[in-house]
């Protein structure tokens, strides 16, 4: 008798723990690595350059440096004018933002760093963009 009893008691431990290990609750997602972000959408973006973001504005090329994503872009004419970083990083957002990876790499706490040329070729400050 008391050996069936533990019998029965081994069993339902083990559907137990069976059932509790086929519960079907999601497992949290792996980490973003931004590293790897920055270099998958630097590779995608490059696939579709020039490409142009209305205004005369394309962007020309894209590069990974750690988790550090660097757009180019030229045909920019006094953009800047007498507006802040964060200012011109708002408007800018509003196109940057929707290229492939961006969003997904500021959220894993990496950045976009824009390296921008303008109408005649001449560099412009660079813009970060942390947040999309």
């Amino acid at each position: 008798m008391r050996t069936m009893r533990t019998m029965r008691t081994m069993v339902t431990i083990a559907a137990m723990a069976m059932l509790a290990a086929c519960s079907g609750a999601p497992e949290a997602p792996a980490p973003a690595d931004p590293v790897a972000l920055a270099k998958t959408s630097a590779a995608q973006i490059l696939a579709t350059v020039p490409k142009s973001l209305g205004g005369g504005v394309r962007i020309t090329g894209a590069a990974a440096e750690g988790r550090t994503l660097t757009i180019a872009l030229d045909g920019m004419d006094d953009w800047r004018g007498q507006y802040s970083d964060a200012s011109m990083a708002t408007t800018m957002k509003r196109g940057i933002c929707f290229e492939p990876g961006v969003d997904a790499l500021t959220k894993a706490k990496g950045l976009v760093r824009l390296q921008s040329r303008d109408t005649r070729g001449v560099a412009l400050p660079p813009l970060l963009i942390d947040a999309c």
